[in-house]
């Protein structure tokens, strides 16, 4: 299926990787996914790395639960996107994007310069120790500083101020290019 003018694409199913492998649009900018229905998920694309090269922009809506099978399958998708330059992700996700150690799916995007992180909930420290030792590692290995944007989770009923005189969050930083806070209480 050919596709010339298509810019945006969001997809509602449960194994979206058969459908990119069926299409062809040169100009496809955007990416967004939402799983729908459980179904076999594909372990391999069988496009080329460049075939998606246009794609900016990878959009991951709040999947069913954060398991095997979603992790995999959200590694493939950044691998099928792999020139993307910004990402959109729900925080049960963070630490298969970005781990404290090791590979992860962010290492199949070379040229990620932002990242939104969706519905973060200040309860504790934890996001942003998770955040800070992932950043640190990346920068380590000589990977480029993001554009963080974290935006809270205005349904939460736990929600504490962040102190962003606190030790982590100066560490996030200093890891990142900017931090942008949205719906996040914070004191100085």
């Amino acid at each position: 299926m050919h596709f010339p003018s298509l810019r945006r694409l969001t997809l509602g199913m449960g194994n979206p990787i058969p459908f990119l492998e069926a299409i062809i649009a040169p100009k496809l900018a955007f990416f967004s996914f939402d799983p729908r229905e459980k179904e076999s998920i594909s372990e391999t694309f069988t496009g080329t790395r460049t075939k998606f090269i246009n794609v900016s922009h990878l959009a991951l809506s709040d999947m069913c639960e954060v398991n095997q099978d979603n992790f995999c399958l959200f590694e493939l998708l950044c691998r099928v996107f792999c020139g993307i330059r910004h990402a959109d992700i729900h925080v049960a996700y963070l630490r298969m994007f970005i781990p404290n150690s090791g590979p992860g799916a962010i290492d199949h995007c070379p040229y990620i310069e932002s990242l939104d992180i969706r519905r973060i909930i200040v309860s504790s420290v934890q996001p942003f120790q998770h955040l800070v030792y992932g950043f640190e590692n990346r920068l380590r290995l000589g990977q480029r500083k993001l554009h963080l944007k974290l935006t809270g989770n205005r349904f939460a009923d736990k929600v504490v101020t962040l102190n962003t005189s606190d030790t982590f969050f100066q560490r996030l930083q200093e890891c990142c290019a900017s931090v942008v806070l949205d719906g996040i209480p914070v004191s100085p």
